[in-house]
């Protein structure tokens, strides 16, 4: 196994330039406030931060080119925190946890700390 993969989650292993993510969850209550069932499933779905727990073997390689070379150092590595589009990548859920597979390109920044972002509205 390339060294930036780990275990597979659900049995789903990315594949090529695939990485799956453990997706943050919205928080279901603000201080002494329940957020609305509905809100918390939308914000959900647009959440921005997950964390890296597998990544295919060609991440970050041009497979294109008949001898791959680096198209740039990795940008992430598994157990980081990373910031990505809202709706992008495929999703999944596994035992209640919703996780997402994107490519590696779709990868936009690295949080180093998750509990002081939160999605602009």
């Amino acid at each position: 196994m390339n060294p930036t993969t780990a275990a597979p989650v659900g049995g789903v292993i990315p594949q090529g330039y695939n990485i799956v993510l453990e997706m943050y969850q919205a928080p279901k209550q603000i201080g002494s406030l329940y957020v609305p069932e509905e809100k918390h499933t939308r914000e959900t779905m647009a959440t921005q931060l997950g964390k890296v727990i597998a990544m295919g073997p060609d991440c970050f390689w041009n497979v294109d080119a008949s001898k791959p070379y680096r198209r740039g150092t990795a940008r992430c590595k598994v157990g980081d925190t990373v910031l990505i589009r809202s709706y992008t990548g495929t999703r999944y859920l596994h035992e209640e946890k919703e996780y997402r597979i994107i490519a590696d390109d779709v990868v936009e920044a690295i949080v180093h700390d998750p509990a002081s972002i939160r999605r602009a509205e």
